[in-house]
């Protein structure tokens, strides 16, 4: 099923298709529901098509995930501080952990509350999801 019931319900099929249309394609995740009722959530680009005449003739539904099925496999969470000169000075001084953490923070590191929080969003995973894999 392309779309949930409660998704036409509330419109999402025209919204996609006018966000698509004022702004050449729509990318996001949408909820699909399997033959056998299994619900999951898909990654999904549609792009705006137009003729060589520069008229719009449809849409292109592309499936990020290959047709996999979304979302089967796991997904990374990471917490990545890269060290480099200034955090490498605090080291060799034996600076706090609260220190290192604050430069890091200063430089552009994602703690990994903030990486799950990031998949969250983007509906790439649910909160079901993480709490699942994070308890085996």
């Amino acid at each position: 099923m392309f779309y949930t019931p409660d998704d036409i319900a509330g419109g999402k099929p025209a919204d996609v298709m006018a966000f698509a249309s004022r702004n050449g394609k729509w990318e996001g995740a949408l909820t699909r529901v399997r033959k056998n009722g299994e619900k999951f959530t898909a990654r999904v680009v549609v792009t705006l098509r137009r003729d060589l005449a520069g008229h719009h003739i449809g849409f292109l539904l592309s499936d990020k995930c290959a047709r996999s099925g979304c979302y089967r496999g796991r997904r990374g969470i990471y917490e990545l501080l890269v060290i480099d000169d200034a955090l490498r000075g605090l080291i060799h001084t034996n600076a706090s952990e609260a220190q290192l953490l604050e430069t890091g923070r200063a430089a552009g590191m994602r703690t990994m509350r903030e990486d799950t929080e990031r998949w969250l969003r983007s509906g790439i995973t649910s909160l079901e999801e993480v709490i699942r894999v994070g308890a085996e």
